[in-house]
């Protein structure tokens, strides 16, 4: 016999498989009848009946089982094994659009947050004083408004400063102070100051790292794009601070635009410039190193919309706590069951979360022993994962696997912990954020089983749908 070719059943054989079928099926209705409704073992019995009924080609019978399975997982809260049996019906029943496709990326993808959230955490909760200067960045440009000026000398404007002037801002500078006299006069001679007015684009978002940028009068904002072609401010910086380190040290964009909130004057000390200096001055990369390091995940935690509602302090706080870590294609980055430690933000990456339907329980394995591992989404930059275990200490109820080559900035529960006493208005979100999500989740999983099961059953009275 050739190797690919199949062989051939015989209809004795096909009796025999479709007894044992019905044996089996025998076995998980006897389960059903002799266990409470909602147990682990009535609904993995249901979702085995499923999996039977589509091997024997009744697909009306086999979404029935789904349903059941379904509904019950939605009354029991458990989103993601409802989500998962959401994703076995739209496999089984991809012609009807009766019930979502996005409702796994709905749940965990945190881009895709719901109005309702979105209006739940944007309620007004007082500032202290301490707030109230930090909260005035929090408004926004549209991308519209911010048009690129080039930069205008301050020869252009007839403006003349006193010799020596920029070689003092140096001296007082936390970052050059540790130039000697004859270096910081050396650096006057070697640097462009530009004139800007407000409003005016300093640098844009996709700027070349060819300088570093020292603010010498005025204010600045670094501002990043956001959702619906808006621009949110991240922090506004004073005389004496800089920017452009993040595209002068990893050569590539910051993700960021640096706009004037004032008249300001800048001083630009190009890449060749700085080199020079900080090769007698190690000190200095390594401060904007960690500046830089601060700033990226201050971006990032921006985008995050679980943080977006919180003001540039409270991120900067948390990003204390955040550290690196990364993860290989292929490798578990946690796994369902498991006690959780860490909640993750993806700052690179693709990963993937599954869950297994049939429960862990002695006894609830089905009769062949078979286990179902679905995948539920695809998360990408800026999502977050991981957050349940350490908000309700119940262990992880999927699996996480990097898709790709993955970069992740995690905190663990003491840190969680340590943030929330800090600062409560945190934790508060954070829970308002996970329980909204979930009921809007179950929500819309209970409403789309009810309109598909009217949809395959129109002869069953909307009062009798419910299980």
């Amino acid at each position: 016999m050739a190797k690919n070719e199949q062989r051939s059943v015989s209809p004795q054989e096909t009796s025999a498989l479709a007894e044992q079928i019905k044996k089996t099926m025998a076995y998980y209705h006897n389960m059903i009848a002799n266990t409470p409704k909602a147990s682990p073992l009535s609904v993995n019995a249901h979702l085995k009946l499923g999996k039977l009924y589509v091997q024997l080609g009744d697909k009306a019978a086999a979404l029935n089982e789904y349903f059941i399975a379904a509904v019950q997982y939605t009354h029991r809260r458990e989103v993601v094994k409802a989500l998962a049996v959401h994703q076995m019906i739209k496999q089984l029943a991809p012609e009807t659009d009766e019930i979502p496709a996005d409702l796994g990326d709905f749940y965990f993808q945190s881009k895709l947050i719901s109005n309702r959230v979105t209006s739940r955490l944007s309620e007004p909760i007082a500032l202290s004083d301490d707030d109230a200067e930090d909260a005035l960045q929090h408004q926004t440009y549209t991308l519209e408004m911010l048009p690129y000026e080039q930069r205008t000398t301050f020869e252009h404007q007839g403006e003349a400063r006193e010799e020596g002037d920029i070689a003092a801002h140096l001296k007082r500078n936390p970052v050059f102070r540790c130039l000697s006299w004859v270096e910081r006069q050396w650096l006057e001679e070697n640097v462009r100051v530009s004139f800007f007015a407000a409003d005016d684009v300093i640098l844009p978002e996709t700027h070349e790292g060819e300088s570093l940028f020292v603010i010498l009068d005025g204010h600045a904002s670094i501002v990043t794009p956001a959702q619906g072609h808006q621009a949110r401010v991240l922090t506004t910086l004073a005389p004496q601070e800089f920017f452009g380190e993040i595209a002068l040290l990893m050569d590539q964009p910051s993700g960021a635009s640096v706009v004037a909130a004032s008249e300001c004057s800048i001083i630009e000390i190009p890449k060749p410039v700085l080199a020079t200096v900080i090769k007698k001055h190690p000190s200095i990369a390594e401060i904007l190193r960690e500046t830089s390091r601060r700033r990226l995940i201050d971006t990032k935690l921006a985008h995050v919309s679980l943080f977006t509602h919180l003001n540039t302090s409270e991120r900067q706080q948390i990003a204390d706590f955040l550290s690196p870590t990364e993860f290989k294609q292929g490798a578990v980055i946690l796994a369902e069951g498991d006690v959780g430690d860490y909640m993750y933000i993806i700052r690179s990456g693709t990963v993937e979360v599954y869950t297994r339907l049939l429960s862990e329980q002695e006894g609830a394995k089905s009769a062949d022993g078979e286990d179902e591992q679905l995948l539920l989404a695809t998360l990408h930059d800026g999502d977050f994962f991981g957050e349940q275990a350490l908000l309700t200490n119940e262990r992880r109820n999927a699996t996480v696997i990097a898709a790709t080559d993955t970069q992740l900035l995690r905190f663990s529960k003491p840190d969680l912990e340590a943030i929330l006493r800090r600062y409560p208005r945190v934790g508060e979100m954070l829970k308002r954020y996970h329980h909204q999500r979930t009921t809007d989740t179950l929500d819309s999983l209970h409403d789309a089983f009810q309109r598909l099961m009217a949809y395959y059953h129109p002869n069953i009275p909307p009062s009798e749908l419910e299980f």
